[in-house]
């Protein structure tokens, strides 16, 4: 149901059976955010959360415990271990995508150097914002914005094609590849990315599509 309901938000998502499982997932998939039980079949969710930690290739990687396991000590240990959220169940549907969005959008700050640095990747330089492909991020100002991988996957092609009208269904070739959905879907997440990076970006072409226009 949670994964059913996710992927109606537009996430992208892997599904795993246990935390060694999630753990090669990971390695490939490269998750923004992965959700655990705290009780696994091979170990428990703390193991798994200070194992992405300890990942330096996942330790941007945010991990949000929804568990039935309501003890003080339990919610400390995942907090501990670098857990960015800590749901009990029942968790109803609409709070739980707010916690989730909460989570993806943690904004830190962000040195000059750095952003010289991804400047120099492969990226977009667009009014204020930095989009970078490597990293998967959106930079504002020296303020970090991280998307599900659809959305940002949208505003980096925008960003290649910036001034230029890009109809429904090329975003619907070039980010869903062929996937069998809806033109709709692209409007969906773009009013998505409009709540996040703000408006005064992407431009509605009636009928048409989209373009990111100085």
């Amino acid at each position: 149901m949670l994964s059913i309901n996710l992927k109606v938000e537009g996430y992208e998502l892997k599904l795993a059976r246990s935390g060694k499982n999630a753990l090669e997932i990971a390695q490939s998939f490269f998750p923004d955010l992965i959700v655990t039980e705290l009780i696994l079949p091979d170990m428990d969710g703390i193991e798994l959360c200070r194992a992405i930690k300890n990942n330096q290739r996942l330790k941007n990687t945010e991990v949000v415990f929804l568990t039935n396991r309501c003890e003080e000590y339990a919610e400390v240990a995942a907090f501990r271990a670098g857990a960015s959220d800590y749901i009990t169940k029942p968790a109803k549907l609409a709070v739980l995508n707010l916690r989730i969005l909460n989570a993806l959008s943690k904004k830190t700050a962000t040195s000059i150097n750095e952003l010289d640095n991804i400047i120099k990747r492969d990226s977009v330089v667009f009014k204020d914002l930095l989009i970078d492909k490597e990293s998967y991020m959106v930079y504002k100002g020296n303020q970090k914005i991280q998307l599900p991988r659809k959305e940002f996957e949208l505003l980096f092609y925008l960003g290649k094609h910036p001034n230029k009208i890009v109809p429904r269904k090329v975003l619907l070739n070039e980010i869903w590849r062929g996937e069998n959905i809806l033109s709709r879907t692209v409007d969906s997440h773009v009013r998505r990315l409009r709540t996040k990076i703000g408006e005064g970006y992407i431009n509605t072409v009636i009928g048409i599509g989209y373009k990111l226009e100085y």
